[in-house]
């Protein structure tokens, strides 16, 4: 009868879309030859089509895949090859709106919690400048370079949400390796907070991490959620273990430090465990990589404020002294001159 139709494309190839033997939409390039096929990752921008009244209407798919790439679905989501959504107009045209809603709603999430990040990180590495002998400053703001290129939209990056397959691919596998390497320099920041030298689980945990990575090469999703969300806690597991040992040594403040690694734990746990791609889970996982920082942030300031204090009554006892020193030698002075005043 005519009717107008939109339908949504949902792939991780490269597609011709054609019908009734009439290309209507070309995603990526499709070629036999392997290495020229260009995958296409596409919006959920609805395609019109219009079919033909009085006949049937064929529509036909010409799919090609492009080798050597990490399918990685950075929401956890299902990844189609392909799939087709056929819905009437309206309809099509609310769920579009709404999808750019929602997808306003996630940029914006993701942009605070990266720019909070990206203050530590410039805030700890002007610390480490400043005074390198403490190497926790420059251990903490790599740690955050490689959280806040995690939480910054790929936009921030100049990388579009859609296009060129690879690119995206690369940059979520980019995101996984970091959040790996990100957990190595956690670790390390917590052994140099406490002076903690029994560093062997490091090398352990480091080469999981790389397993890790050369999982989510090969295997895309599962991959990038091991990385993601397991190997995180065993970080932070060893990290726990390191802050219990530093308290049994009356360094009371590193509480706030496992207070941070519990709620990072405990919120990552949780928000993998929902529907990624709600603005909830994504919240949850924000607020849970936040809590680490907020504990480092409160130890490291007490450290400060406690040093300051010690350095403020050491310069008291200083000027103490120095008045102290001051009036003897006054006096030392005044009794030289009453002999010297005796003598003639």
């Amino acid at each position: 009868n005519g009717q107008k139709l939109e339908v949504r494309i949902a792939q991780y190839k490269a597609s011709e879309i054609y019908l009734d033997g009439k290309l209507i939409a070309r995603y990526g390039n499709v070629s036999a030859n392997p290495s020229k096929v260009r995958g296409y990752l596409t919006s959920k921008e609805p395609l019109v089509i219009k079919l033909q009244p009085g006949k049937d209407n064929v529509i036909a798919v010409r799919l090609a895949y492009q080798p050597g790439l990490s399918y990685i679905s950075s929401l956890f989501e299902p990844i189609p090859a392909f799939a087709l959504y056929v819905n009437d107009y309206r309809s099509a045209a609310t769920n579009y709106y709404s999808y750019l809603e929602s997808l306003k709603d996630f940029v914006m999430v993701f942009s605070l919690f990266g720019g909070a990040i990206l203050i530590v990180f410039f805030t700890h590495l002007v610390y480490y400048f400043f005074d390198r002998r403490k190497k926790v400053n420059l251990y903490y703001a790599l740690f955050c370079a490689c959280i806040c290129f995690v939480t910054m939209p790929n936009e921030i990056w100049g990388v579009s949400r859609f296009g060129d397959l690879a690119v995206q691919m690369w940059v979520a596998y980019a995101e996984g390796v970091s959040f790996v390497v990100g957990m190595v320099f956690l670790l390390l920041t917590v052994y140099a907070l406490f002076n903690y030298q029994w560093r062997r689980m490091l090398l352990v945990l480091s080469l999981i991490g790389a397993c890790a990575i050369i999982y989510m090469y090969l295997n895309g999703v599962r991959g990038f959620v091991v990385c993601t969300n397991i190997i995180p806690v065993l970080f932070m597991v060893e990290g726990v273990h390191v802050c219990i040992w530093a308290m049994k040594r009356q360094m009371k403040d590193a509480s706030f430090v496992l207070g941070g690694i519990i709620l990072f734990v405990t919120f990552d746990v949780i928000g993998g465990l929902l529907d990624q791609a709600t603005v909830l889970a994504q919240l949850l996982w924000g607020i849970g990589l936040i809590c680490f920082p907020l504990g480092m942030s409160c130890y490291l300031d007490i450290q400060t404020a406690f040093t300051n204090r010690k350095l403020l009554a050491t310069l008291k006892e200083v000027q103490a002294l120095s008045a102290q020193n001051l009036a003897q030698e006054q006096e030392k002075q005044q009794i030289l001159a009453n002999q010297n005043l005796l003598l003639e």
